[in-house]
Formats: C-alpha cells, structure tokens, sequence
C-alpha cells in the first residue's frame, strides 16, 4: 500500500510520461509538414538553375555570333566578288580545285572571267578603285582611260616611262618593291594588281583586297606579245576591249608609217641597229630578243649590229644582258643607240673608249629620248617613235654630187639642144649647167632638210 507522499510521486512520473507522449506526438506532424513543404520548395529553385544555365548558354553562343561577324563579313565581300582563289589568303579556305568549279557554277550569272597568271577570277561587274602595284600594269591602265586609285613611284615613274602620264588624283604607295600597305589599305580598293616584285608577298595584299597577279617578264615566254595579251586581259577586267583593239590597231599602223619613213630616209638600205642602256661609263646592257626594243626595231624591218655575238642576243628575263663597253667595238657597220636618261651623258664626248668605237667615228650612233624599256603593250609604239626619231636624225643625208649628176642626166635628155647649145656658145652652156646644179642643190635641200644640217653636225662633233 502506498504512502500519501509515493501516491503523489507515481502521480507526477504518470504526468511527466503523459506530457512526454504528448509532446513527441504534438511534434511528429509538425516535422514531417516540414520535410514535406521542402519538396514543393525544391522545384522552383532547379527551375531556377536551369533557366541560368541556358541563359549562360546563350550568352556564349551570341558572344561567338558576334565575334565571327567580322571574318563572315570579309567572307561575303570575297563572295560577291567570287574571287577563285588566293594563295595564302587568311579567308580562303578553298582548294584550287573548288575555286575552279565555283568559278563554274557562277557562269549562270550577269558576269564575266577573268584569267590572271595563275587562276580565274569572276567579277559580277567591273571594279572601280583599283590599286596597282606595277609601271607597266599602271600604264597598261591609264592607257584604257582607267586611273587607277594608288601606285608606287609616281615621281620617278614621269621620269622613266614619261607617257602616258599619271593624274593628280592617283596616291602614292612607296617604292614597287615595298609598298607602303597602310596607305593601300587607306585608299580602300576593291581590287589591287600586282606584278613579279610582288609575286612572293602577294598575301599580303589579298587580306586588304582581292588580288590579280600577272607575270608580266619572263624568259618562258614573248615579253612583248605578253604585254599584248595582259593589255586585252585588263581591257575585259574594265570592259573596254573595243578601245583596247583600236589602239592596237592604230599601233601597228603608226608602226608601218615610221617603217617607210626610215625606208625613204636610209634610201632603202635600213641598217643594223643595237640597242644599250648604260649601267656606267664602261658598262652597258645590251637589249636582246626578249626585251622591247628588239621587238620594236624589228617590227621596224631593222636586224640587230651584234649577230657575231650571239650571247649578248639570248633571251632572258628581262632582255637585257651585261656586257663591257669594249665588246660594241663589234660593232663595224652597224648603228648603236643609248636610252636615257644616263647621269653621266655629258661625259661621253670626251669618254676615250666610246669616242673610239667605229659606230661613234661614222656617226652612225645618238641618243634616244626617255622612253620605259620594260613597259606594257603601247610601250611598242612609244619605243618605236623613239627609235624612228633618233634614227632619223643620224640617216646619211644623200650624196650631192651623185644627184647632181643624175638631174644633170635626166635634165640633158628633156633638153636634145643642149648638145648644140654646148658647140655654139660654152659660155652659154656653162651658164646653163650652172643653172641646173643650183636647181638641183635646192631640191635637194627641200628634200633633205633638217636631216643634212643634223649630219653635218653630227660629224663636227664626232671629228
């Protein structure tokens, strides 16, 4: 039996277990409400990483959309201007080959193709700012009525090539073998044209510009038949071909035309004519059968004086070959022409080993007037007026009395009564004879001309 005080003790453990009971079964709902409200908590948070992730996505894939616009925009220009192919080029990926054929399936367009030393190139429509990088290409130009936007050398090239002459308006881009690429990027051409100085550095330019190579001197082929063909290869590029053939028309007979003056002039017998520019007052370089001049003279109907010397005659490159001024002394017959400009002209008349070459004794030898050697296709026709003007002002003046004597025949046998004449009165006949010498001494002043006074000349000078 329990005491009063136990009864209450066992009554308050009771309790405390009660309360105990109560309180872990008043918490258990709580708890698992709690662990069940985390689930629908857990869901916008994921959806909420996973909108970031995309977001971050995007970002990047617009970032690299963005970043490659300018190279797609590089490659669009190259597209439109359907440029076969560049060698080296940082946007052109595609292999010769593939050019080839894109070239092929563009053929369906409003265009035409054009075919450089090394590959074709389609143009939808002639280009408009052309950088050149080449004399002779840039006069191969400016002769089509084309200025070019920028060129190199424009200073020394009214010294050299002189014609035809270069605007105002055209930039200068530095030397020929080293333009100055900022000033070509500066003047923003939508095509540059190159020649060999520029052949192994030709990528360079293609990152500015689409670029046509043409392999203007070479010992593989004509140099001068070349410089025809690449004249109407640029006449297609800028759609003047008509103008092209007019004037290759008019070359050839302005060429037949100077061919019958030295005819007239050298009274049927043309000479032997060799060609040098000086590289120093005992050096020359003698132009051979690649160079212009050779073609010139013999489009003229002229032979070169150096057939005994066939090694100065060879084809090379550029058509010329170096040689001492003493080998000319060859030379016996035949006439020797020097270009200029040459520093040290003035020093000739009293150069020991030139005054003594037979050539320089007879004065068969002169100068010609600055006139490019290494130009394009009317370079032919400007080193043939050269040559016919420096030729001319040499041409043996005819023999005075050898004509005297045949207007003297000629005269007796229009007049039968000169015999009789001679018989009554020699006074009288003398008279007369006196009379047609002096008829016959001024025509042939008439005729002659400026061409004896320059012989007369030339020998004081050359005595």
């Amino acid at each position: 039996m329990l005491t009063t005080s136990e009864k209450k003790l066992s009554q308050h453990s009771n309790s405390n277990s009660r309360n105990s009971g109560n309180i872990s079964s008043a918490s258990q709902p709580n708890l698992a409400a709690r662990i069940t409200n985390r689930i629908p908590m857990g869901l916008p948070y994921g959806l909420f990483s996973g909108l970031i992730c995309w977001f971050a996505l995007f970002l990047v894939l617009f970032s690299t959309e963005a970043k490659a616009q300018p190279d797609q925009k590089v490659t669009a220009n190259i597209t439109a201007a359907h440029i076969a192919s560049f060698d080296k080029a940082p946007f052109d990926k595609m292999s010769s080959d593939k050019a080839t054929s894109h070239i092929e399936t563009s053929s369906s367009l409003t265009g035409y193709t054009i075919q450089d030393s090394e590959k074709q190139v389609y143009f939808e429509r002639p280009p408009q700012r052309i950088a050149v990088l080449s004399w002779d290409l840039a006069e191969q130009l400016l002769e089509l009525d084309v200025i070019p936007v920028a060129m190199p050398e424009i200073r020394a090239y009214h010294d050299w090539v002189v014609r035809p002459q270069v605007p105002e308006s055209v930039q200068e881009l530095g030397l020929r073998s080293e333009p100055n690429l900022e000033r070509l990027a500066a003047v923003k051409p939508d095509l540059i044209i190159l020649a060999n100085r520029q052949k192994d550095v030709q990528h360079r330019f293609s990152r500015i510009a689409p670029v046509l190579y043409f392999e203007t001197y070479s010992k593989q082929h004509n140099n001068a038949e070349a410089a025809i063909t690449i004249f109407r290869t640029l006449a297609k590029l800028v759609q003047k071909e008509d103008l092209a053939e007019q004037k290759l028309t008019q070359m050839q007979a302005d060429i037949e035309a100077m061919k019958s003056q030295l005819v007239q002039a050298y009274q049927g017998q043309l000479p032997d004519v060799s060609t040098v520019r000086f590289a120093s007052l005992t050096s020359v370089f003698i132009y051979g059968d690649n160079s212009i001049a050779h073609y010139a003279l013999k489009q003229l109907g002229i032979s070169p004086a150096l057939p005994s010397l066939p090694s100065l005659q060879a084809r090379t490159q550029w058509g010329i070959t170096q040689t001492r001024l003493l080998n000319l002394r060859e030379i016996e017959q035949g006439s020797v022409l020097y270009f200029t400009p040459f520093e040290h002209e003035k020093k000739l008349k009293t150069s020991p080993i030139w005054q003594a070459m037979p050539f320089v004794r007879a004065g068969r030898s002169n100068r010609i007037k600055p006139t490019w050697t290494y130009g394009g296709a009317m370079s032919i026709k400007y080193m043939a007026q050269a040559l016919t003007e420096s030729l001319l002002a040499i041409a043996p003046a005819p023999s005075l009395s050898k004509s005297i004597s045949q207007e003297r025949a000629l005269y007796q046998s229009q007049n039968t009564d000169l015999k009789t004449d001679l018989k009554a009165d020699p006074k009288a006949a003398l008279k007369t004879d006196l009379q047609a010498n002096l008829q016959t001494e001024l025509q042939i002043d008439r005729q002659t001309g400026l061409q004896a006074d320059l012989k007369i000349n030339s020998v004081s000078v050359n005595q």
